[in-house]
């Protein structure tokens, strides 16, 4: 939905898959990614500055309205196979956008690895928000 032909979160899902199928994460209330590309400088005998830009892979975060243990109970699995010697697993991140012209944007981030960043603050009036962050080795457009 377009507010002055500009992009609005309601024109945004995200859907997080593993070996496990698609995984059923809490509310998600904001999603931010970036690239993750340093540049350098880098000057030539010939006196020229140069300015290559090394891809990295992308990062970003997300926050969660806790309505279910999903989240915790997700990320405490994780913990637990680490422990017992299991490989870490990579997870896919697939980002859908539907434009202001009613096209959809799809964009797929590869090899993510998900870090439970805030589990949440409890209290008497708030809604309880949790924190997961990402990196990705690449982002794809696929459609």
């Amino acid at each position: 939905m377009p507010l002055d032909g500009l992009t609005s979160g309601i024109d945004h899902k995200i859907t997080i898959t593993d070996i496990n199928g698609v995984q059923q994460f809490s509310i998600i209330e904001d999603f931010s990614a970036k690239e993750d590309a340093p540049i350098s400088t880098q000057i030539a005998m010939d006196g020229q500055v140069r300015h290559p830009k090394f891809h990295q892979g992308w990062s970003g975060s997300f926050t969660l309205q806790r309505n279910t243990p999903f989240t915790d109970t997700y990320f405490a699995l994780q913990e637990a196979s680490y422990y017992l010697g299991a490989d870490q697993i990579p997870a896919t991140i697939t980002e859908t956008i539907t434009e202001n012209d009613g096209t959809v944007s799809q964009w797929q981030y590869s090899q993510v690895v998900l870090v439970f960043d805030d589990a949440g603050t409890f209290s008497g009036t708030d809604i309880v928000k949790q924190r997961v962050s990402f990196m990705a080795a690449r982002r794809f457009k696929l459609v």
